[in-house]
């Protein structure tokens, strides 16, 4: 079993494809950076989950993530990056349409590294 699957923007597509697909495979599934694909409804997971967003994402909106707070399980644990833009969950510069941060990269990657973190702690 992998301990965790965790993804950032397009690379959470794959992980919520894996957890969806093959929810005995990771441990856990951190969801940072991303308005969640509507598509996939991953409420009946059992694992873990950790939804990571920023209230200054102009990418993936603060609205849009709250309107599909039914699509990750009841038990998900939500984590708001306060000051945090989408750019800010990587390390290329500011993306087109991003807000802008009122917080450090290094404070909101924290953020993110501590949700990475809790995920691979055994249960």
């Amino acid at each position: 079993m992998k301990p965790c699957s965790a993804g950032w923007s397009p690379a959470i597509r794959l992980a919520a494809r894996l957890a969806h697909d093959a929810p005995a495979l990771p441990a856990a599934l951190v969801l940072a950076g991303t308005t969640h694909r509507k598509q996939q409804d991953l409420s009946g997971l059992r694992i873990p989950v950790t939804k990571v967003f920023a209230n200054n994402d102009g990418v993936a909106r603060i609205a849009d993530v709250r309107r599909n707070t039914a699509l990750p399980p009841p038990h998900t644990r939500w984590m708001e990056i306060k000051g945090g833009n989408h750019s800010q969950f990587g390390h290329y510069g500011h993306q087109p349409l991003d807000g802008n941060p009122a917080v450090s990269r290094e404070a909101q990657q924290a953020v993110v590294t501590q949700a990475l973190l809790a995920a691979l702690k055994p249960s």
